[in-house]
C-alpha cells in the first residue's frame, strides 16, 4: 500500500472531548487499547500522529503494532482488553485481513470492534464483506480523515464498553453469588476479611491492594480518631501493615480514609480510595480500603453495592457464626477449649506433626467433686482454672473434658509424667483455702495409633481408665505393654457376653476342704474356670472383667446351677456342703438377695449342701448395704464364710457386727509358715481370733507338709490348698476324692 492512500493528519482537525481547549496534560484512567494491522509502516505513523494527545471518554488511545497476520496472531494472547483492530485487508496475500478477522472471533475475542481499511476496494467488495465477516466497519484508507477515524473509533470503542460492561454485570453477578458462597463458607474474621478484599477487587477488576481493620464499636460510632483498630488483612504493597493497630498506620491519606469512614456499608470512592465500613449488633467494626485511582463506573458501582450487602450480610452471620463457635469449642464453665475445640487441634497437628512425635495425656483430679461439695462450685473453678494455666504453656494444647479431666497434647518431650504429676497435685491456696488432690494420668504416645481424634480419644480414654484400675493416683505413660493389657481387656469382655449366652467355654471346678489331722472330706469350695480358644483365662482377670461389665449375676447363677445340679444326683450319699463365691458386685444390688433366693430354691440347694463366701474387702468396705445382706442369709441358715482375713481394710469393730461362721486364712499369710516361726505368725493372730469369737477357720493355699504341720500346730483343723487336693472338674470330683 502506498502511504498516500491515507488521508493528511491533518485534515478535518477534531478533538472529541476538547469542548474547553487543551485535553489534560495528565490523562486519567487506563488507555483505550487500538491494535493496527497493516503492512506498510507509512500507515503506522500517520494512525500514530491522527491519534496523539486524543482522548475518547476521558481516557487515552494507546496503540498497538503488526505489520502481517501472522504478526497479528503471534500476538492473540495479549488482546484480550484490546477495544479497537484496524485491519488492513490486503497484506501478505490478498485476503490476509479477512482471514484475520476469522481468527481473531475464532479465539473468542467477540468484544473487540474490528474495522477492515483498504486502497483496493474491488479485491474485497464493501457489501460481500459485511455480509460474511463479523465486522463493524469497513472503510478505504481515502475516507479516514482524522475526523473520520476518530468518529469511527468513538462509535466502535462505545459499543465495545457497552458489550463489557453487559458481561461484567453478567460476570459481577455470577462472582457475586460465588464469592458470597465462599465468604459465607469463611469460618473467622481473619478469612473472612481476606476473602473481601480479594472478591471486591476482582469484581472492579482491578489489583487486589488493601487493608481491612476490624475494631470495637462504642455506643455511638461516629469519629474514628480515637477508636483503636487493628489491621487484619493486608494485601500488596500494604502487607507490611498487617497486624498492626490503626493508630500505627503512618500514611496520613490512608489514615485520614480509616478515622473518616462513614459505616453504613455503601461503597465510596475518594482521594485515590475506595471504602466499605461494616458494623454489627454485637459491637465490632470492619473497615475496607482497597487502592484503585480508577474512577468506579455506575455499572461497576451498582454491582459493588449489591456486594456490599452481600458482605454485610455475611458479616452479621460470621458475628453469629462465631458466637456458635464459642458454644462449640469452649468450656462454657471455665472458659477454656472443650472436648471439640481438642479433637479439632488434633486433626490441625495431624496435618503438620509426625504422630511418632506427639502424645495425649488425659488427667483426672479424682477429688473435684469433693471438693466441690466441701468449697463450693467458685473456689473450685477457680482451682481448675490455675491447673489448666500452669498446663497450658510452652505449646501445649490443653482442653478440659469433664468436670475434673483435662486433655493434653504436646510433643512428646514436653509431656514429662514427673512434671503432669507435680502440676496436678500441687497444694493452691485459692481464696484462702488450701487445696490439694490426687490425681490419675494417663499419657499416651499416638506413634502407631490411627490419624483419626475419635480413636485418638478413645485409646486415651481405654487408657486412663486401665490406669485408674492398676495405679490409681498415679501418673503414667501408658506403654505398649499396658495397651495391649487393655485391648486384651476389652476382647475378653467382648468375648465373654458372647459366652455366656450358653455358657460356652465355662466349666465348675471343686477344690476339697479337709480335715488336716484325719485328711477327712469336709467340703468344697466351687470355682470358676473359662477356657477361650483353647486358652484358660485366670479367674483373676476373668472375674475383674465380669464385675466391671455387670456379668457377675449371671456367672453366679451358672455356679448355683451347676452344683445344684451335682447336688442332685449324688443324693444317695452324704451331703458335702459346697462355698460359693458372690461378688462385691452382686453384693451392692439392691435385688440380689431375692434373685440369688429364688436360683436356689430352683437349683434344689440348702443350707446343707450350700454356703457362701465373701471377700473381706466386700463385707467390710461396703458398709449396711452389704452386711445387711450377709445377715439376711445368715438368717436363712446359710453358713458365711469370709474369705481373705487380714488382706483388707476390716476394723474389729465391723468384724464383731458381721454374722460370720469361718475365716478364711489368706494364702499370704501360708506361704512363708514353719514350725519354729508359726507362733509369731500372721496365721496364729487369726487363729487365736477365731477361737476368741468361736467362729471356724480354713486356711488356704496349703502347698508344703511343712505348711501343714505348723497349721496343726497352731491348732488349725481344716485346710484347702494343691497339697491336699487341686481344682477338679465338678463331674470329677466325687471319683478322685469320694
Amino acid at each position: 500500500m502506498m502511504s498516500g492512500d491515507f488521508a493528511s493528519p491533518d485534515d478535518d482537525r477534531f478533538d472529541l472531548i476538547d469542548d474547553e481547549g487543551g485535553g489534560p496534560s495528565n490523562p486519567k484512567g487506563r488507555p483505550w487499547k487500538v491494535l493496527v494491522v497493516d503492512d506498510e509502516d507509512d500507515v503506522h505513523q500517520a494512525t500514530r500522529f491522527a491519534l496523539r494527545d486524543m482522548e475518547i471518554f476521558g481516557r487515552p488511545v494507546e496503540l498497538l503494532h503488526a505489520r502481517s497476520r501472522q504478526d497479528a496472531l503471534a500476538m492473540i494472547g495479549e488482546l484480550g482488553d484490546v477495544a479497537v483492530a484496524l485491519v488492513d485487508v490486503v497484506m501478505e496475500e490478498h485476503d490476509s485481513g479477512l482471514e484475520l478477522v476469522r481468527d481473531l472471533r475464532a479465539a473468542g475475542l467477540d468484544k473487540l470492534r474490528i474495522v477492515l481499511r483498504t486502497g483496493h476496494p474491488g479485491y474485497a467488495p464493501e457489501r460481500t464483506v459485511i455480509d460474511e465477516y463479523e465486522i463493524d466497519d469497513y472503510r478505504t484508507k481515502g475516507e479516514l480523515t482524522r475526523r473520520r477515524l476518530v468518529t469511527v473509533l468513538t462509535a466502535c470503542i462505545r459499543t465495545y464498553e457497552h458489550l463489557r460492561v453487559i458481561e461484567r454485570g453478567r460476570d459481577g453477578l455470577e462472582l457475586i453469588i460465588e464469592s458470597s458462597n465462599q465468604l459465607f463458607r469463611r469460618t473467622n474474621l481473619e478469612l473472612f476479611s481476606q476473602g473481601v478484599l480479594t472478591q471486591v477487587a476482582g469484581l472492579l477488576d482491578i489489583a487486589a491492594h488493601g487493608i481491612v481493620i476490624s475494631y470495637p464499636l462504642d455506643e455511638e460510632p461516629g469519629d474514628l480518631s480515637e477508636t483503636v483498630g487493628r489491621v487484619i488483612s493486608a494485601t500488596g504493597h500494604f502487607a507490611h501493615l498487617m497486624g498492626k493497630l490503626s493508630t500505627e498506620v503512618a500514611d496520613p491519606v490512608l489514615r485520614e480514609r480509616i478515622e473518616t469512614a462513614v459505616p453504613d456499608a455503601r461503597p465510596l470512592v475518594r482521594d485515590g480510595y475506595m471504602t466499605l465500613h461494616f458494623t454489627t449488633d454485637d459491637g465490632r467494626g470492619l473497615i475496607v480500603l482497597l487502592e484503585t485511582d480508577l474512577e468506579i463506573s455506575q455499572p461497576d458501582l451498582d454491582l459493588l453495592k449489591l456486594f456490599s450487602n452481600k458482605i454485610s450480610l455475611s458479616f452479621e452471620n460470621l458475628a453469629l457464626v462465631e458466637k456458635l463457635d464459642n458454644l462449640a469449642y469452649v468450656d462454657t464453665v471455665l472458659n477454656v477449649p472443650n472436648l471439640n475445640a481438642f479433637e479439632r487441634a488434633l486433626e490441625k497437628r495431624f496435618e503438620t506433626s509426625p504422630l511418632g512425635n506427639l502424645c495425649v495425656a488425659l488427667a483426672d483430679i479424682e477429688s473435684y467433686r469433693t471438693m466441690a461439695a466441701t468449697y463450693g462450685f467458685a473456689a473450685t473453678q477457680k482451682f481448675l482454672k490455675e491447673i489448666y494455666g500452669d498446663l497450658n504453656t510452652d505449646g501445649r494444647v490443653v482442653a478440659r473434658l469433664d468436670d475434673g479431666v483435662f486433655a493434653i497434647l504436646a510433643e512428646t518431650e514436653k509431656l514429662d509424667a514427673d512434671w503432669l504429676e507435680a502440676v496436678l497435685t500441687k497444694p493452691r491456696r485459692i481464696d484462702a483455702i488450701e487445696f490439694s488432690t490426687a490425681a490419675t494420668s494417663a499419657i499416651l504416645d499416638l506413634a502407631d495409633i490411627e490419624r483419626d481424634p475419635g480413636t485418638v480419644l478413645r485409646a486415651a480414654k481405654s487408657a486412663l481408665l486401665h490406669v485408674r484400675q492398676a495405679e490409681a493416683g498415679k501418673t503414667v505413660r501408658y506403654d505398649l505393654k499396658m495397651r495391649a493389657d487393655a485391648e486384651r481387656r476389652v476382647m475378653l469382655q467382648s468375648e465373654m457376653r458372647r459366652a455366656i449366652g450358653n455358657f460356652d467355654g465355662f466349666e465348675v471346678h471343686l477344690q476339697p476342704i479337709v480335715d488336716l489331722q484325719t485328711g477327712e472330706l469336709k467340703s468344697a469350695e466351687a470355682l470358676l474356670r473359662w477356657t477361650l480358644d483353647g486358652e484358660a483365662v485366670a479367674p483373676g482377670e476373668f472375674i475383674p472383667i465380669a464385675e466391671s461389665a455387670g456379668l457377675t449375676g449371671s456367672l453366679t447363677d451358672f455356679v448355683l446351677e451347676t452344683v445344684g445340679a451335682w447336688s442332685i444326683r449324688r443324693k444317695a450319699g452324704p451331703a458335702l456342703p459346697v462355698s460359693v463365691n458372690l461378688s462385691m458386685e452382686d453384693l451392692n444390688r439392691s435385688s440380689f438377695l431375692d434373685h440369688l433366693l429364688e436360683t436356689v430354691r430352683r437349683t434344689g440347694l440348702t443350707p446343707e449342701t450350700v454356703s457362701f463366701e465373701v471377700t473381706e474387702g466386700v463385707a467390710m468396705h461396703h458398709d449396711a448395704s452389704a452386711q445387711s445382706l450377709v445377715g439376711a442369709l445368715r438368717e436363712k441358715g446359710f453358713r458365711i464364710a469370709l474369705d481373705d482375713f487380714g488382706t483388707g481394710y476390716s476394723s474389729l469393730a465391723q468384724f464383731d457386727r458381721l454374722p460370720i461362721d469361718t475365716i478364711k486364712i489368706d494364702r499370704a499369710f501360708v506361704k512363708d509358715l514353719d514350725t519354729p516361726n508359726a507362733r509369731r505368725s500372721m496365721a496364729s493372730i487369726v487363729l487365736g481370733m477365731s477361737e476368741t469369737l468361736d467362729v471356724g477357720c480354713v486356711a488356704e493355699g496349703i502347698e508344703t507338709e511343712e505348711q501343714k504341720q505348723a497349721l496343726i500346730f497352731l491348732g488349725c483343723k481344716t485346710g484347702q490348698g494343691f497339697l491336699l487336693g487341686r481344682p477338679t472338674p465338678i463331674a470329677e470330683f466325687d471319683a478322685r476324692f469320694a
